[in-house]
């Protein structure tokens, strides 16, 4: 049975991220069961500090995540980087706006099948995730950090973004995609 296709993310006043650039076309990237690299929107070079808003929506049971501090491979999880959780309903029980295996959280910030508004900031050593207007992270990297247990390269560095679907079940989309360096 195919579902119905994704709702519109609701109009929402502009907030100053958006009011410096001129708004590129709406676009929604949806994932079906596999990490997706979004080159198109963010092409493969180093990224330092950033602000990253978006809107992220997860269908029943299904997980996925919005990586930073990255880098492109052609198949597979990323090696490298934070993974930004979303998911509402999925087995795991590592709910939105976690960073994956470093700050798990098991409050569900919003409903399935809804848009919800995230923001992603990595600045110097600290990375901030609100989601819904709420901060629900703010981690700053130790300096004697050595990685998590899962993923041996996950400290904070210059990379990329990637968008993920974890697997064949599980379908997430993201929208109004907006990225600003703050170097």
């Amino acid at each position: 049975m195919r579902r119905a296709p994704f709702p519109e993310p609701r109009d929402r006043p502009r907030d100053a991220l958006a009011e410096r650039r001129p708004r590129r076309p709406a676009k929604q990237l949806a994932c079906f069961a596999d990490v997706c690299h979004v080159v198109g929107h963010f092409p493969e070079q180093r990224r330092g500090d950033f602000d990253l808003r978006l809107d992220i929506l997860a269908r029943y049971r299904s997980n996925g995540g919005v990586y930073v501090m990255t880098e492109f491979q052609p198949q597979g999880f990323p090696g490298k980087g934070f993974e930004i959780q979303v998911n509402n309903s999925h087995s795991d029980r590592i709910r939105t706006g976690s960073l994956y295996h470093v700050v798990d959280l098991s409050n569900i910030p919003g409903k399935d099948d809804e848009w919800i508004p995230m923001a992603i900031k990595g600045q110097g050593n600290t990375i901030t995730i609100t989601v819904k207007g709420e901060e629900v992270v703010r981690w700053t990297q130790p300096t004697d950090w050595q990685s998590n247990y899962d993923t041996p390269s996950r400290k904070i560095a210059p990379g990329t973004i990637a968008f993920q679907s974890h697997d064949t079940y599980s379908v997430t989309a993201y929208s109004n995609i907006r990225l600003k360096l703050l170097n």
